[in-house]
């Protein structure tokens, strides 16, 4: 089974060369990654063109368009049958592709793998290099947290497994599959996570880039078409990677702007309660009792 591996990235090149350290320790051999780099400025692609990694890969550049154009051009660049989404601040886990591959070799489906946080990593710029300035911590302890490319090979479990945290919304995903109602397993399409095969994402023709460079919201508003198709969705307890927590600006306000334009384009008023969940203002047993009442 051959997976293409599509990586959106914008301006982590530290974070992304620990992805792509944990990338060259995947069990899984049959597999290319695309490189989408959506604008960067920070000499992404100068790295990506002058190394040479331990695995197919391709780069492709385009100017700052969003992570929908960044996908969709992955997904054209692609020749494999099947597609994964993970971006450019999260690590995979050694069996990340492999236990992808499983599920899809047992079921056509849409596979969310399992996204762990690691939360100290907010503080750092340059997880490689822990600088910050905090007064309400102390910087031995943090910088202790800091990892590197070494660190990806030889102490992942110290300090990557061991620090993992759920995140509120991988545990709403966990517990809304848990349901088995079916009836909003579009929130486990998320970039960061999932396999699909690569004929129902062209069949519904890929990401919508009207989502343009606002945060949120494009995965979910394709896994919601293939919801309404009818598609599998499978969550993937195995297929596990960590997201490199970062500060994110405007974020509450660029997911109003992405969450109205998911609900007029489909008007299901859950789209709007997930909103209010995404930035504080509900609660995951109140939106699953909404979820069940739709």
């Amino acid at each position: 089974m051959r997976i293409s591996l599509v990586v959106p990235t914008f301006n982590k090149l530290p974070r992304l060369k620990l992805m792509i350290k944990s990338i060259e320790n995947q069990t899984y051999a049959d597999f290319n990654v695309i490189f989408i780099d959506d604008g960067s400025t920070d000499g992404t692609g100068d790295y990506i063109k002058n190394k040479k990694f331990d695995f197919h890969y391709s780069y492709y550049y385009q100017n700052n368009s969003g992570r929908s154009a960044a996908r969709n051009l992955g997904i054209a660049k692609s020749d494999c049958e099947y597609i994964i989404f993970s971006d450019d601040d999260l690590i995979l886990h050694p069996c990340f592709i492999e236990e992808h591959a499983k599920i899809e070799g047992k079921n056509r489906c849409i596979s969310h793998g399992k996204i762990f946080e690691l939360p100290f990593m907010k503080y750092f710029k340059d997880p490689a290099h822990p600088e910050i300035n905090n007064p309400f911590r102390s910087y031995d302890n943090l910088k202790m947290m800091g990892l590197n490319e070494d660190d990806i090979t030889l102490n992942f479990e110290e300090k990557i497994d061991k620090r993992k945290k759920t995140s509120s919304l991988e545990t709403l995903i966990q517990e809304i599959h848990a349901t088995k109602t079916g009836l909003c397993n579009w929130i486990a399409f998320t970039g960061g996570n999932v396999c699909v095969p690569r004929s129902w994402l062209l069949a519904a023709g890929g990401y919508d880039e009207k989502f343009a460079l606002n945060w949120g919201c494009e995965d979910m508003e394709l896994g919601y078409r293939f919801f309404l198709e009818n598609k599998l969705f499978v969550y993937n307890e195995n297929a596990i990677n960590y997201h490199m927590t970062h500060i994110r600006a405007n974020y509450k306000n660029e997911h109003v702007l992405s969450s109205q334009y998911f609900f007029n384009k489909h008007n299901n008023p859950l789209v709007l309660k997930f909103h209010e969940f995404a930035i504080g203002k509900l609660s995951r047993e109140d939106f699953i009792k909404e979820a069940l009442l739709v």
